[in-house]
């Protein structure tokens, strides 16, 4: 009965936390709404409050029984783990996951029975608790290790139907679970991307400024994942803004140290060398960049500039 009561009240929970993030953008969109919304939204989070109250109350005396239970008898293996299943549904994974590992160990058997079934509910309870908790790739890890273990009761039971149902239920969660791995990455990634061009919007917009350290610190957030985003060639962009042109040069030479191929940094030093007039340097790190094998449309229109100053520096020679 509490299970079903809790249920019911966490589907109640979602609803109103559902209803809270439209009554929140609904405010960021209307703010002359301000007065009235506020106050909806004040009510919302106390319903939500009061819910979650609500369901851990359910569960409470359940656990407290169980407890008592386990005082006349410890080493009820099933009075464990319907606690642990009780802390998963409160939202408590840690104390689920201590009590359904130290439980796994005691159930052992070398054939189907009520054994392996308990085996069977600490492994789902644990890969539950990860997937609550969106960390699927240690919620696969608990299936594999549920698979590989059935498996091998299997191999020494293959007449065992329910075994047999067993094994395939896990090797199917497995696959489930590598999608859902893929899905968050996606999904990570999409979100890291949104995250780094806002930073490059904001940054410029402080550059536009004048507020150069502003702009620098928005980009340098991103340093972590210079791998995957051309962080020091901008952060090179904003110290020529800056006129701190030494700085520059450094952020350009950094990121083609992380990204030999990053053309758009091999453009700026070329044009800097050659100001300079130091046209062995533009020669070298010129060839150099026109050897990047690249299909990218913004990359050929770098290459085009680099070998304007090359053919420069060659009709000056030619004409001295």
């Amino acid at each position: 009965d509490w299970e079903i009561q809790f249920d019911e009240n966490k589907r109640k929970i979602i609803e109103k936390e559902v209803k809270l993030t439209n009554k929140e953008r609904e405010l960021a969109e209307n703010p002359e709404k301000d007065v009235i919304l506020k106050k909806e939204i004040k009510k919302i989070k106390a319903e939500i409050k009061k819910y979650k109250r609500i369901k851990t109350a359910k569960i409470k005396p359940f656990i407290t029984r169980y407890k008592k239970f386990l005082e006349e008898k410890p080493d009820c293996l099933y009075a464990q783990i319907e606690i642990a299943y009780a802390y998963l549904k409160m939202n408590e994974f840690d104390k689920s996951k201590k009590i359904l590992i130290s439980v796994l160990p005691k159930l052992k058997s070398s054939s189907y029975g009520k054994t392996l079934i308990l085996r069977d509910m600490c492994y789902q309870y644990l890969s539950w608790g990860f997937e609550e908790q969106n960390k699927y790739v240690e919620a696969r890890k608990v299936y594999e290790k549920a698979h590989k273990d059935f498996s091998e009761v299997l191999e020494k039971n293959p007449t065992q139907a329910k075994l047999k149902k067993i094994v395939t239920r896990y090797k199917k969660w497995i696959i489930e679970q590598g999608k859902n791995i893929k899905e968050v990455e996606a999904d990570e990634e999409e979100i890291e991307n949104i995250d780094w061009s806002l930073a490059l919007f904001e940054s410029y917009k402080k550059a536009d400024k004048g507020d150069y350290p502003g702009a620098i610190s928005k980009i340098e957030k991103f340093k972590e994942f210079s791998h995957d985003y051309p962080v020091y060639y901008y952060l090179g962009e904003i110290y020529r803004k800056w006129d701190k042109i030494s700085k520059s040069i450094r952020m350009y030479k950094k990121q083609i140290s992380i990204n030999p191929n990053h053309i758009d940094s091999y453009y700026e030093l070329v044009e800097y060398y050659y100001k300079l007039g130091k046209y062995d340097k533009v020669k070298k790190i010129g060839h150099k960049a026109m050897k990047i094998k690249s299909k990218d449309k913004i990359d050929r229109t770098w290459k085009e500039r680099i070998k304007k100053y090359l053919d420069k520096i060659e009709k000056d020679k030619r004409k001295d």
